[in-house]
């Protein structure tokens, strides 16, 4: 399903789907849980359940759905689920001071820093977001957002990411931090790794792993891009495969035995013979935070003082 402001469905009045902008916006993560949970409603029979399967922020929509009505569901199949998306060259806390700032400076509805990107529009778009090393695949992907420019976006909102911090953040106090406590997650799930994945964040999906190890299964992609499903055939059909497989063993359990065979770890490694992007270092401690805080006082100040004259 396409989430709101993405895909073919609607955006608020105040977002331009042009050339120049066609940004995502939300005002709450929780719009998207709601917007799942009736489509799902509508289309299963009363008495029946379903298999979720989603992939990045669509994997946290479903991971926050799953925790909320598991009565809904036979089983969930995550694939690089959106537990804490990147933020460099921010560390997690700043990335999340700073998107809650322009919000409330009253710029929620602006680019969030660093969009739109250059030549972002898909005729001028190249195979270069490392998100599946098929060619093939990437080029339908770019033609297909050439065809229908409205599915092509410019980048996040401050609003998006600000609501998309608050909403991990909550899903990682009440899942993955040691004040969980015994907190388990209520159906059995498989989650997809991508080892080479840009955009979110590999260790909170290993806290959530080893938090949450009752009836869990992990595939590991060492080597994939983010998008697993439209990567190359080497690690897209093993994907596929096993998340049939996974539903189907799911689809007239009643119980589930967390020794059952189908919850072992599966890695599938393929060398493309492309070395590991150096990633940018951590940028965290007091220094880098405190600069943050200057320049988001400086701004604020600045801001006050425009309206003033």
């Amino acid at each position: 399903m396409d989430h709101r402001s993405q895909g073919q469905s609607g955006r608020p009045p105040f977002v331009e789907v042009s050339s120049t902008s066609n940004f995502s916006y939300v005002e709450d993560f929780g719009s998207y849980v709601d917007d799942a949970s009736s489509f799902v409603a509508s289309v299963l029979p009363k008495g029946r359940k379903a298999a979720l399967v989603a992939h990045s922020m669509g994997g946290l929509v479903a991971l926050k759905l799953a925790a909320a009505e598991p009565h809904l569901f036979t089983c969930a199949v995550v694939c690089a689920p959106m537990i804490c998306f990147k933020t460099a060259p921010w560390p997690w806390p700043v990335a999340g001071f700073l998107s809650n700032l322009f919000v409330t400076l009253g710029l929620g509805e602006k680019h969030a820093i660093g969009f739109p990107k250059p030549n972002w529009q898909p005729e001028h778009m190249t195979p270069s977001w490392e998100c599946t090393h098929d060619d093939a695949r990437s080029r339908v992907w770019t033609e297909q957002q050439a065809a229908t420019p409205r599915t092509a976006l410019s980048g996040p909102s401050n609003q998006w990411v600000a609501a998309c911090y608050h909403a991990c953040s909550a899903f990682m106090a009440d899942f993955l931090s040691p004040a969980a406590g015994s907190a388990r997650f209520p159906i059995p799930y498989m989650l997809v790794r991508a080892g080479r994945d840009r955009f979110v964040h590999d260790e909170s999906q290993e806290q959530f792993l080893e938090k949450q190890d009752h009836c869990r299964k992990v595939v590991s992609f060492p080597t994939a891009y983010h998008e697993v499903f439209v990567e190359a055939d080497v690690v897209r059909s093993p994907a596929v495969d096993l998340t049939a497989t996974f539903i189907k063993h799911h689809s007239d359990k009643a119980h589930h035995d967390p020794a059952d065979p189908i919850y072992a770890p599966v890695t599938v490694d393929h060398d493309f013979g492309d070395a590991p992007k150096a990633q940018p270092a951590p940028t965290g401690g007091k220094v880098v935070t405190a600069a943050v805080v200057i320049g988001g006082v400086a701004v604020l100040a600045a801001v006050i003082l425009k309206r003033r004259k």
